[in-house]
C-alpha cells in the first residue's frame, strides 16, 4: 500500500471511529458503555469497503486538512477550518449498494441501542 493510500485509509479510520464514539458521547448524561473491539473493526471494514468502492478522495487536500487537525491535537488548542477548503476533497464516484449501507447502519444502531443512547 502506498503512503498516499495509507494516509487516506488512516484518515477514514479516524473518521469512522470518531463517528461511532461520537454517537456514544451525545447522550444527555455521562455514561459508560462497553463496545467490542471486534465489532468496531467490522464496522470499520464495512465503511472502508464502501469508501473504496464509491468515493474519490483528493489525497493532497485531505492530507493538508489532516495535518491541520493533528496539529490542533498536539497543541491542544482550537482549530478553525474554512468549510470552503473542504469542498471537493471527497466526491462520490458511484452509488453504494443499499444492502451494504443498511448493514453498516444496522451495526451502528445495535451499538447505540446496546448502550441505551
Amino acid at each position: 500500500m502506498t503512503m498516499r493510500r495509507r494516509a487516506i485509509v488512516m484518515s477514514f479510520h479516524v473518521a469512522v471511529l470518531s463517528a461511532v464514539l461520537g454517537l456514544a458521547a451525545t447522550s444527555a448524561q455521562a455514561r459508560t458503555c462497553a463496545i467490542e473491539v471486534k465489532e468496531l473493526q467490522q464496522i470499520q471494514r464495512l465503511a472502508l469497503d464502501l469508501a473504496k468502492q464509491n468515493l474519490k478522495i483528493d489525497a493532497g487536500r485531505a492530507k493538508a486538512a489532516q495535518r491541520k487537525v493533528m496539529q490542533a491535537y498536539e497543541d491542544t488548542g482550537t482549530i478553525t477550518i474554512d468549510p470552503n477548503a473542504l469542498k471537493g476533497i471527497v466526491q462520490l464516484k458511484g452509488k453504494p449498494p443499499k444492502e451494504s449501507v443498511q448493514q453498516l447502519a444496522l451495526r451502528i444502531q445495535r451499538i447505540v441501542e446496546g448502550c441505551r443512547l
